[in-house]
């Protein structure tokens, strides 16, 4: 019969991380008393804690034939079927410990992490919150939320969200990841590489952190450091997919190169999901591009669009509806009558057009100005457009009545001061924000617009062999749908053009390429800038690069991408088909 030192010594082993002696005391004890509870619980730990987690589900499974009302039996089933990455039954089970006990906070928050994952990203800060409420102290759900913030761009809260679980538990190295990852996305990679390095130390086998580094050097142009910190991230985890495609964006590959093989390899790897798979065929793609093997490049490419495509919720009708009545809403007769009501400031520049367009270029060319500083690819305008965007409810009254467009000017560029930009000029080079001229002009009539143009199919190529991170870019998966994208756009700034042409300078990327110095000074005109010699050199300026073209702006002028869609016209018929040249 089990007694309670028994327990006792099993429960004084685990603390001494002594698992394997647990599990097998435990076995032994079961022979006679296969009706304990605690034993199958202490068992299941053990076995969980040396990385078993099928053989945890039996023995969690015995615990609740034992007693199917033991809430903690179905959160521990819960958590090795998450190791078994069967989220479904993971789910079931916590709802079930749930149901047994209303207050039950870690069901609560482990189920709002698998919303998480699935992308519901309201239900899942409800349910962190409401694990919180039920105990403050419980640093995974600070850490959640975070994450679940993060992913709405509210950086701020969200890394406030990891310093509490950071407080709660100094020990965890995921949450110390998770902070720097979110200091990463707001510019602040001084900060967010301490975090990674503290992560690093309490856990050295966590390779998200590696990964993570290597995003930071590689936007401050320290490439050599960024490969080798991808590298010790898949010495860890060979087929880490998002490892492997960072090491990809980073390479120039030749034939031989054993990546390539390494990430033939790791594609294989059952254990992927749909969308590490989709990472490793973008990376995959590259590097085939680079040796000149373009058929087999173009399969990988069009099996990753598609894996990706499939994870994504978008539909062109909306966007094709939404710039129909941003045409309806800023009307010539609007412009007129709202105007003269913004923000004199006249430190923004924006660089406009499709994404791939050169924007990225324009910036640090910009940026290279001692006048102008670089603020990358900003949300700010974009957030600050949700009380004017075109809604069923807004469809009631006229849009703009009652639009303070000086408080929305002021507020951008407060929040873009607030950012550490300090320099008198600055860009913004959110690429999308081409819709939004109207209210650039309306809140910010001194402000500069710069439109990139570049050939539409090298447009569509380009787009359509990147994998983007971040969600804006949500067309750029299926060849037709980035046709017809493109479409739009360019009926879009065609309309601004004709009704705000002025105070927009369309800046050809082809042309560029082939006279730098003569298009450069035309561009600094344009802005009000005296010519500076840095500009023509903007590969030499230190500064932050977070787009898919951080590697080529740390290049000199070149035409290498000119006309790259050319090799692959035969697979690109439907966006051939599709764009209005």
């Amino acid at each position: 019969m089990t007694t309670d030192p028994d327990i006792q010594r099993l429960t004084r082993l685990f603390g001494q991380g002594a698992f394997a002696e647990v599990a097998g005391e435990a076995r032994a004890l079961l022979r006679t008393e296969s009706g304990s509870l605690v034993l199958r619980e202490i068992l299941a730990a053990a076995l969980m804690a040396q990385g078993r987690p099928a053989e945890a589900e039996i023995e969690y499974r015995a615990a609740l034939k034992i007693d199917p009302s033991h809430a903690p039996s179905h959160y521990n089933l819960g958590c090795a079927l998450l190791e078994l990455a069967a989220d479904d039954a993971a789910a079931s089970a916590f709802r079930r410990a749930l149901a047994l006990d209303p207050h039950y906070a870690k069901a609560q928050e482990r189920l709002a992490a698998l919303r998480l994952k699935a992308g519901a990203i309201s239900p899942a800060i409800e349910q962190f919150q409401s694990a919180l409420a039920i105990d403050p102290q419980l640093a995974p759900a600070h850490d959640g939320l975070g994450l679940a913030l993060q992913r709405l761009g509210k950086v701020e809260n969200a890394a406030d969200c990891h310093r509490r679980a950071i407080a709660l538990d100094p020990q965890s190295a995921p949450f110390h990841n998770n902070l720097g990852v979110a200091l990463q996305s707001d510019g602040r990679d001084d900060g967010a590489l301490a975090c990674f390095n503290r992560a690093l130390e309490l856990s050295p086998a966590l390779y998200e952190a590696h990964n993570n580094i290597a995003v930071s050097l590689e936007a401050l142009g320290r490439f050599d450091e960024a490969r080798a910190q991808l590298r010790l991230a898949l010495e860890a985890r060979p087929h880490y997919a998002e490892a492997h495609r960072n090491l990809a964006q980073l390479t120039k590959y030749r034939q031989g190169d054993a990546h390539i093989d390494a990430m033939m390899q790791a594609a294989v790897e059952p254990s992927l999901d749909v969308e590490d798979r989709a990472r490793l065929g973008f990376a995959i793609a590259k590097a085939l591009i680079d040796i000149g093997e373009d058929d087999a490049a173009f399969d990988f490419l069009a099996e990753a669009n598609r894996q990706k495509r499939g994870l994504i919720s978008y539909d062109a009708d909306e966007d094709a509806a939404l710039f129909a009545k941003i045409k309806a809403t800023f009307t010539p007769e609007n412009l007129e009558k709202f105007g003269g009501k913004g923000c004199a400031d006249d430190a923004p520049i924006f660089i406009v057009g499709m994404p791939r367009s050169g924007t990225s270029l324009v910036e640090q060319i910009l940026a290279s100005h001692p006048l102008v500083d670089g603020a990358g690819e900003l949300d700010i305008l974009n957030d600050g457009m949700v009380p004017f965007r075109p809604s069923k409810r807004s469809e009631r009254r006229p849009l703009l009545e009652g639009a303070d467009f000086r408080a929305l000017g002021e507020q951008y560029v407060r929040n873009v001061r607030a950012r550490g930009v300090v320099k008198p000029r600055f860009t913004d080079k959110a690429p999308l924000n081409f819709r939004w001229i109207g209210a650039i002009r309306l809140s910010l009539p001194n402000a500069k617009i710069v439109h990139c143009i570049r050939d539409p199919r090298d447009v569509g190529f380009s787009l359509y062999r990147n994998y983007f991170a971040a969600g804006g870019v949500r067309f750029a998966y299926d060849l037709a749908e980035i046709g017809r994208f493109y479409n739009l756009y360019r009926d879009l700034t065609a309309y601004w053009k004709s009704v705000a042409g002025d105070a927009i300078y369309d800046l050809d990327y082809e042309r560029l390429a082939g006279d730098q110095e003569g298009e450069t000074r035309r561009l600094l005109d344009f802005c009000g800038l005296d010519f500076a010699p840095a500009c023509l050199a903007f590969e030499k300026t230190e500064r932050p690069v977070r787009t898919a073209s951080a590697a080529q702006v740390r290049e000199p002028m070149n035409d290498r991408s000119i006309g790259m869609w050319r090799r692959f016209e035969a697979r690109l018929q439907p966006l051939l088909e599709t764009i209005e040249i």
